[in-house]
Order: C-alpha cells, then sequence, then structure tokens
C-alpha cells in the first residue's frame, strides 16, 4: 500500500471525524497528489509497454504478439484479483487452518494417489487382444533410420 493511500484514508477519517474546513481542504489536496501520482504511474506503464512492443518482431513471434495484446486489454486492473487459496481436508475430514496443515494434506493425499498398490490378474491380461505391429511401408510418415 502506497504512502499517499495511507495518508488519504487517515485524512478522510479524521475530515469524517471532525469535519473543519481545514480537514477538508487537506483531504482535497491529499487526494488530487494521490491521483496525480496514479497518472504519472499509468502513464509511465503505458510508455515502458509501448517502447517493449516496438522493439518486438512480431511476425517470428506471434504468440508474444498476442500475449501483449492481451496484456493491453486487460489494463490495469486484471493483476490486482485476488488469490484464495483452496483448503484441503485431511483424512479425518477437518479443513485446513494455515499453509502447513494444508500443505500436509496435499502432500499425504497425493503420497496416497502415487503410492497407491492396485491388485489384479494377469490371466485377464493375457486374454486382452494385441494388435500386430505395422509395417513399415504402409507408413507415410516414416520414422527415420538411426545411424
Amino acid at each position: 500500500m502506497s504512502v499517499f493511500s495511507t495518508t488519504l484514508r487517515a485524512k478522510r477519517a479524521l475530515f469524517l471525524k471532525k469535519g473543519s474546513l481545514n480537514s477538508q481542504e487537506t483531504l482535497k489536496i491529499t487526494r488530487r497528489n494521490l491521483l496525480r501520482e496514479k497518472r504519472k504511474a499509468k502513464r509511465k506503464w503505458q510508455a515502458e509497454f509501448a517502447e517493449k512492443c516496438q522493439k518486438k518482431d512480431f511476425r517470428t513471434n506471434p504468440k508474444e504478439a498476442w500475449q501483449m495484446v492481451r496484456q493491453l486489454m486487460n489494463g490495469f486492473q486484471k493483476h490486482h484479483k485476488p488469490l484464495v487459496q483452496k483448503l484441503f481436508k485431511n483424512k479425518m475430514g477437518k479443513i485446513a487452518t494455515n499453509k502447513t496443515e494444508n500443505r500436509l494434506n496435499v502432500e499425504s493425499h497425493w503420497k496416497n494417489v502415487f503410492n497407491r498398490h492396485a491388485t489384479y490378474d494377469e490371466k485377464i491380461i493375457e486374454e486382452i487382444e494385441q494388435r500386430s505391429p505395422p509395417l513399415q511401408e504402409n507408413h507415410r510418415h516414416r520414422l527415420p533410420e538411426r545411424r
């Protein structure tokens, strides 16, 4: 959080409590300074982005061109969406209350998933009809020969 926004909030609260003309004038000046700094920051970002666009050759890298177009379309607000971390349940059904518990819950889940012992009958696997390997001449695209 910037210094300007914290002072703005403090001065707004002061104005709402007291409501004097002096505090109202201070609030106006602070708000004007905040908006001025925000405009400067946005212009700086736009200038840097335009310079970056001019340096790139988009014919050779269309993916990067589309990423820049999306970034421009998103504007200044896209990156402010809060990231909410999903909290997982443990084996007992209790939801994690902090990052450490959440990490342990996820870790134990994936440990169980990947270390699961599956039983199967080998006779059934032998009964599955196997396809014969295709002949090399019938393929349009041959694999390169190893040297």
